[in-house]
């Protein structure tokens, strides 16, 4: 495989509006600004309804499961 390969290509055909290291490039930080400013930190799929962490554990997935027989 040569030095650039499929990986690479995409650079050569779309292009990319910020030169040199992008993460220390002004324009870069200020594009980034404004768009966290008008959509969030990027976790849309949350949609401001609240972040549940509910996760059944084994034993409480056999003690519903049980339940469930038991009916």
């Amino acid at each position: 495989m040569s030095s650039r390969d499929w990986r690479h290509e995409w650079k050569d055909w779309i292009p990319y509006p910020y030169k040199g290291h992008t993460l220390s490039n002004p324009q870069y930080i200020k594009d980034k600004d404004e768009l966290f400013a008008k959509n969030g930190n990027g976790w849309w799929c949350n949609d401001g309804k609240g972040w549940e962490m509910h996760y059944e554990t084994s034993m409480e997935y056999h003690k519903r499961k049980r339940k469930e027989r038991e009916k």
